[in-house]
């Protein structure tokens, strides 16, 4: 069954207003470097407003913080991401090159303990 975002996350996509695009995504108990959410952009640069949070399970000390986001396989930011259930913490202000043919995902940088469903958003604006 897909995963809908907790009210709290609509609300936030919802006051982005409709220039650019938007890619969210969850997964269960990802591994050290699985993708979370993944896009392929068209080339350009682009300011990026990405989300993360915890959505399901028993969160422990290892998914503290747990995100980053990649182009690629370059890490562009880590993330901050709360030990707690459905508390989505946005980071904005990211600025990045895309080609056209290389991905934009956010990763678990670590194994993610047991049954904790990973989740998150990102908003891309294009700039250039």
């Amino acid at each position: 069954m897909p995963y809908t975002a907790p009210g709290k996350i609509r609300r936030i996509l919802s006051t982005m207003g409709d220039s650019g695009q938007s890619v969210t995504g969850n997964a269960s108990a990802p591994a050290a470097g699985a993708a979370v959410v993944t896009g392929t952009p068209t080339a350009g640069t682009y300011t990026v407003t990405v989300t993360t949070f915890l959505a399901a399970g028993a969160p422990a000390a290892a998914d503290l913080n747990n995100m980053e986001l990649r182009a690629g396989a370059t890490v562009i930011a880590k993330l901050p991401v709360a030990q707690a259930i459905n508390f989505p913490i946005p980071q904005s202000g990211i600025v990045v090159t895309l080609d056209g043919a290389t991905a934009l995902s956010v990763n678990a940088i670590g194994n993610a303990t047991a049954a904790v469903v990973y989740a998150a958003s990102y908003y891309i604006t294009q700039i250039g």
